[in-house]
C-alpha cells in the first residue's frame, strides 16, 4: 500500500502518532491547571473530548457492516477494558482506605454516583467536592461513558453522512443548550447552585466537543483535508481572539493583574462565556486535530504533536489523568504548592517525575495485560 493511500485510513485501520502527541498536550494542559500554573488548561478536558470523538466515531464506523450485537458487544468490551481497570482501581482503593480511616471525607455519599457514572451530575447540582476529597477530577470520564451510551447506536442506524450531519447539528445546538440551561437549573429548583458550576459540570453542554471530533471522523474527506491548513487556522481564530482581547485588556489598563487564564475562564457566565467560549475552545481543538490529521509536515503543532516526548506522555496520559489528582492532594498535605513562582516550578519538576513515573509503571505492568485482551471475544474479521 502505498504512503498516500494510507493516509486515508482510519485510526481503527492504522496508528496516528500525532493522536498520541495531542492526548499529551491534553494532560499536561489539566495537570499544569490543577497545580496553578496555567490558568486555561482545563480547556486540556475540551481536547480529550474531541479526540475521543474522532477515534470513537472513526473505528465504530469501520465496524458498522457488522450485526449490531458483535458491533455493539466489541465497542463496550473494548471501552471496558480501557476505562476500568484504572478507575475501578482507583475508586475501590480510596474506598477501602476511607473504611479504614474514615479520609477522604464524602466518599460514602460519592460511591453511588461514581458507580454508576454520573459523578458529573452530582457536582453540576451543587455538592461540595472540596480540594481533600479525591474524586474531583472523574466527572469527564462520566461525561465521557454517558456520550457512548448512545453514539454507537446513532452510528450503526445513521451510517457515515447521517452521523456527520447529526455532529454538525450537535455542534450548532449545543451553544443553545448552554444558553437554556439556567433555565433548567430553576426549573429543579436548586438554590444556591452557580448557573456557570451547572453548565460547566452538566453533561449536555459538552456533547459538541465529542461532535466535532465526529464530524471530522464522518467527513474524513471533506474540504479539509485539501486545505487542512487553512480550515484549522481559521477554526482556531476565535480562540485567538479571546486570548488576544484579554492580552489587550490588561496592557491598556482595563485589567490590571496579568490574566494567566488568557480569557479562559473555567465555569464563568461572565459576559455569555458559557454560551460561546465552550463553542470556540471546541472550535480551537477541532482545528488543532484538522491540522495534525491532514496539515502540512512543516506545521509546528503537527511537529511537536509527532515528537517522541510528547507521544510518549500521551500513551500513559489516562493513568496521569487518573493519578494526578490524589498525587497533588498528597503534596498539598505535606508539601503545600509554595507561593513563590520559582519554588513552585521546582515542586512541578518533582511532580511531574513522580507522576509519569507512576503511571508509566500503570500502563506497563497493569493495563497493558487488559488492553491486550481486547480482541479475546471479539476478534475482528479481515477486511
Amino acid at each position: 500500500m502505498s504512503k498516500a493511500s494510507s493516509n486515508l485510513l482510519s485510526p481503527a485501520t492504522r496508528h496516528i502518532p500525532g493522536l498520541d502527541g495531542l492526548r499529551g498536550l491534553a494532560v499536561l494542559l489539566v495537570v499544569n491547571y490543577h497545580f496553578g500554573l496555567l490558568r486555561f488548561g482545563w480547556t486540556g478536558v475540551w481536547l480529550f473530548f474531541v479526540l475521543s470523538g474522532y477515534l470513537i466515531t472513526s473505528i465504530l464506523l469501520e465496524t458498522r457492516s457488522e450485526g449490531i450485537a458483535t458491533y455493539l458487544g466489541r465497542f463496550y468490551w473494548r471501552r471496558a477494558l480501557r476505562i476500568l481497570p484504572i478507575y475501578l482501581g482507583f475508586v475501590g482503593l480510596v474506598t477501602a482506605v476511607w473504611l479504614m480511616t474514615g479520609y477522604p471525607t464524602g466518599v460514602g455519599e460519592q460511591f453511588p454516583w461514581l458507580a454508576t457514572f454520573t459523578f458529573n451530575i452530582y457536582m453540576s447540582v451543587g455538592h461540595k467536592v472540596g480540594l481533600e476529597q479525591a474524586f474531583h477530577h472523574l466527572w469527564s470520564i462520566s461525561t465521557e461513558e454517558q456520550f457512548y451510551l448512545v453514539w454507537p447506536l446513532l452510528i450503526f442506524l445513521l451510517g457515515r453522512k447521517g452521523i456527520g450531519w447529526f455532529s454538525l447539528i450537535l455542534i450548532l445546538a449545543s451553544p443553545i443548550v448552554r444558553y437554556l440551561e439556567p433555565a433548567i437549573l430553576q426549573s429543579i429548583d436548586q438554590k444556591g447552585v452557580l448557573a456557570g458550576k451547572f453548565i460547566y459540570y452538566f453533561p449536555l453542554g459538552h456533547f459538541d466537543a465529542f461532535a466535532m471530533g465526529g464530524a471530522i471522523a464522518a467527513f474524513i474527506h471533506g474540504p479539509w483535508r485539501g486545505k487542512a491548513n487553512t480550515w484549522g487556522w481559521l477554526m482556531c481564530l476565535p480562540s485567538i481572539a479571546i486570548a488576544t482581547s484579554a492580552l489587550v485588556q490588561y496592557f491598556s489598563g482595563v485589567i490590571k493583574s496579568w490574566p494567566i487564564h488568557l480569557g479562559f475562564l473555567m465555569s464563568s457566565t461572565e459576559g455569555g462565556f458559557h454560551i460561546w467560549g465552550y463553542s470556540a475552545v471546541t472550535l480551537l481543538y477541532g482545528g488543532c486535530l484538522i491540522l495534525v490529521l491532514f496539515g502540512s509536515q512543516k506545521l509546528w503543532i503537527k511537529r511537536m504533536a509527532e515528537w517522541g516526548p510528547a507521544r510518549e506522555t500521551g500513551k500513559i496520559s489516562y493513568g496521569m489523568y487518573v493519578f494526578h489528582w490524589p498525587l497533588l492532594l498528597l503534596m498539598e498535605r505535606y508539601l503545600p504548592l509554595h507561593e513563590n513562582l520559582f519554588w513552585r516550578l521546582v515542586q512541578f519538576v518533582g511532580y511531574m517525575i513522580v507522576l509519569t513515573a507512576i503511571s508509566w509503571l500503570s500502563y506497563r505492568f497493569y493495563e497493558s495485560w487488559f488492553l491486550g485482551k481486547k480482541e479475546t471475544f471479539f476478534a475482528q474479521k479481515d477486511r
